[in-house]
């Protein structure tokens, strides 16, 4: 029985100056650690299924479990990483893809001794007609040794007679590697791209332990965290006629409102507001007959 053929990596280095690069730098100083955890995580899941990976709300969850963060972190991180180009836009809008050039060409460079068909592969953004090889420089996070002075064509190394003629003939047409261009937009597959409701921040509920959190965190008086969850729940988690989009803002204005809206502080009433005026006439007209009918007690 034929061995599967496996397109991940079992590891895979890293540059040591990734987060001084120009398309890393905008979210590793809007979200720190958080998004650099967020960032290494993403390309194991890259490198482990191949070269790709398919972008989901599944995908997100997993994620942010592993990286101990909430999906609106994942989120607003990935969503940094493609608009400032660090994953290729045009993969992630079309197909709900995360890939680029530059971890294609690591992914080439990984798997050299495979034989791969390139113009088979689905997603593929390089051209493998040129044989330029694959170069550090390129890639800030590095596939493997610098090969930028190096080919691999067995033609080009007859001096090599420690390797057989079928080794170097299998090595020479897996590093007929790139020529880094940009693909043509015509030579893309002409597919509708999805609409704005299709591609909006998908709205998750706080759960019941993140609003009390939340509530807490910002002092709020007038908030009762499962009121607030049983009443938006019953509504379908709507406001008016719309969707959800901020839990935060919603409970926000709870707070407003319900401040606003709650009873003025009653005055503490005086020993005589407490008892019956009635009671007290009663007693003055029964202690007047009295004297009126035993007028020497």
């Amino acid at each position: 029985m034929a061995r599967p053929k496996k397109n991940g990596l079992d590891y895979f280095s890293i540059d040591v100056d990734i987060f001084d690069d120009e398309k890393v730098i905008p979210v590793s100083s809007e979200f720190g650690t958080k998004g650099d955890g967020i960032l290494i995580r993403v390309l194991c899941a890259i490198y482990r299924n191949g070269y790709y990976v398919e972008y989901s709300d599944a995908f997100i969850f997993k994620i942010a479990k592993q990286a101990g963060e909430n999906y609106d972190t994942v989120f607003d991180v990935v969503s940094g990483l493609v608009k400032w180009g660090f994953f290729d836009k045009y993969m992630f809008e079309t197909f709900k893809v995360l890939t680029s050039k530059g971890i294609q060409k690591r992914w080439m460079e990984a798997t050299r001794k495979r034989v791969v068909e390139y113009k088979k592969l689905d997603f593929w953004l390089l051209n493998i007609e040129d044989k330029k090889t694959v170069s550090e420089e390129e890639t800030p996070v590095s596939g493997g040794r610098n090969y930028t002075k190096q080919t691999f064509l067995a033609e080009e190394n007859p001096e090599n007679d420690t390797e057989s003629t079928q080794s170097k003939v299998k090595y020479s047409k897996v590093n007929n590697i790139i020529k880094e261009e940009e693909i043509k937009e015509e030579e893309r597959p002409k597919i509708k791209k999805l609409s704005k409701a299709q591609t909006a921040k998908r709205f998750v509920p706080p759960t019941l332990e993140e609003l009390k959190k939340y509530i807490e965190e910002k002092n709020y008086k007038n908030v009762d965290a499962q009121n607030f969850i049983n009443y938006y729940e019953s509504v379908g988690w709507f406001v008016g006629k719309k969707k959800m989009v901020n839990w935060r803002a919603a409970v926000a204005n709870w707070e407003t409102r319900n401040k606003n809206n709650s009873p003025p502080p009653q005055k503490r009433k005086t020993a005589v507001d407490q008892y019956d005026v009635n009671e007290i006439w009663k007693e003055q007209i029964e202690q007047a007959a009295l004297k009126r009918k035993y007028p020497e007690a």
